[in-house]
Formats: structure tokens, sequence, C-alpha cells
């Protein structure tokens, strides 16, 4: 399955806009890799990068403090985050227009997919596919 952390039977989706429970916004933030860290890319991500004119190289990880995490992936059956979509504002060498920079990380820290916001645009989501308040 291509979207298999799209699985409902396999992983609790959390939405910063919809719901997230305080251990799990911990855990989230936990998984993070520390500030400065250089992030690894997928080979999907280096694919679609240039299409979406995404960063390639030398990205790195914000400072914690600049940073919102609007999604958090968990695995059901061990209650492990499994992916992580953060949003932030991207200020690399190219930056002509302020954007924000949203990105998907994995366990490892890797860059898996990612694409532009601008500043001022809420990130849209579809409300079903999220864990709701119990």
């Amino acid at each position: 399955m291509a979207d298999e952390h799209l699985n409902p039977d396999r992983y609790l989706r959390y939405h910063k806009d919809v719901y997230v429970p305080d251990n799990v916004r911990t855990a989230a933030m936990l998984f993070l890799p520390p500030p400065y860290t250089p992030l690894t890319t997928s080979e999907y991500y280096d694919r679609m990068a240039r299409s979406r004119r995404l960063p390639s190289e030398h990205i790195h990880m914000p400072h914690h403090s600049r940073v919102r995490i609007l999604e958090t992936t968990v695995v059901k059956a061990t209650q492990v985050i499994s992916r992580v979509l953060i949003r932030f504002r991207w200020t690399g060498k190219n930056a002509k227009v302020q954007k924000d920079l949203c990105l998907v990380l994995e366990g490892d820290g890797e860059i898996v997919t990612g694409f532009w916001l601008s500043p001022e645009v809420e990130h849209q989501y579809d409300e079903n596919l999220y864990v709701k308040l119990p």
C-alpha cells in the first residue's frame, strides 16, 4: 500500500487543530532531531524536490522553538511515533519571498516529503482522518 501510513488499522493520526493528547505532543517533540542537525532526504523527496522547488541540500533541523508540529502519526500497536509533519519559516540562502516549509520526517530524521505554504495560509486537512477528542 503506497499510503500505508494512512491505514487506520495500523496507525493513529493526530492533527494540532483536531486533538493531540499531552503524551503524544511530548513524544513528538522528543522525536524531532536535535536543532541544527543535517537532515537526510529520501529518494522520493529527491525526485519531487525539483518540481516543487524545494530545497535539496543543506537542510538542517531548525531550532525547536521555530517549529510547529502539524501532524503526528503513531503506530497503534506500540504507541511509537512513526512520523511527524513540521512547519517552519524557510530562511534559506535563496529565500526571496517569505514562505513556510512543511516537511514530513520519519524515525531517523529522514525527510520523506515536503511542500510550501504561504505564512498566512493554514494547513488544509480532512478532520475525518484524525483522532478526535474522546
